[in-house]
């Protein structure tokens, strides 16, 4: 099941997606106003960027077992 989500033709181009948000989302953080509404909701999606990575981790890493 790993080995067929990981070579589906999609999946590289979906974690490249992911990673350029993850990095526009790091550059528009508010480095002034930490506690904005903006930066909140930024927090959220930084939480959700690192669970996409953890998941496309666990599927890479479990191929080699």
């Amino acid at each position: 099941f790993c080995h067929f989500i990981v070579t589906l033709r999609y999946f590289d181009l979906l974690i490249m997606i992911v990673i350029s948000l993850s990095s526009i989302s790091l550059a528009a953080e508010d480095p002034v106003h930490e506690n904005s509404r903006r930066n909140l909701i930024l927090d959220y999606l930084d939480y959700a960027f690192t669970c996409v990575f953890a998941v496309e981790f666990l599927l890479k890493v479990s191929l080699f077992h």
